[in-house]
């Protein structure tokens, strides 16, 4: 009777190890083809007075790949200085050295090859908007095109740079 019980544990034991599961990135199920989609950003988009030195941060859907970001991000005008990216589970907080420069309104835009960990890219590009001053400039001029002779001029498509650091009027 020992040698029945002796030899259903030496049986027993190492066919419950085989059965034991392993370690890795889970087997099977449909592929994901969601793209990541942003859910919250602070400031949100429209917020006027936001102190410079306030980080900007985007909540997304799901993980998005620091990789991706790099050809993604952009930002007009440009920050003074460097933008630092972290990306903590679902979150994106962008921090910038020096501060943004007051009185200017930011737009951040990402583009849609920002992607999550299965390749997945943004439907659309995703802008936010915001001001560091008490307005947020809509980034448009009125005004009509003449001539020397003071006539109408159609078909012409102008563009405005800003070409120093220092606020318009």
């Amino acid at each position: 009777m020992k040698n029945r019980h002796l030899l259903f544990l030496l049986v027993a034991i190492p066919v419950s190890f085989a059965g034991c599961a392993k370690m890795g990135p889970a087997q099977g199920g449909p592929e994901d083809r969601t793209p990541p989609e942003v859910v919250a950003t602070s400031p949100s988009s429209g917020t006027v007075r936001v102190s410079p030195g306030v980080p900007v941060e985007f909540e997304f859907t799901e993980r998005i790949t620091r990789e991706s970001l790099l050809t993604a991000f952009a930002c007009s005008p440009p920050p003074p200085g460097i933008v630092r990216a972290k990306i903590h589970g679902k979150t994106l907080r962008l921090t910038f050295e020096p501060s943004l420069l007051e009185g200017r309104t930011y737009v951040i835009s990402l583009g849609t090859n920002l992607s999550d960990e299965h390749g997945n890219g943004l439907e659309e590009t995703f802008h936010l908007a915001f001001s560091t001053g008490d307005r947020l400039d809509q980034g448009m001029m009125h005004g009509e095109l003449t001539d020397l002779a003071g006539e109408s001029v159609k078909g012409w498509f102008i563009a405005g740079y800003l070409l120093s650091s220092e606020p318009p009027d």
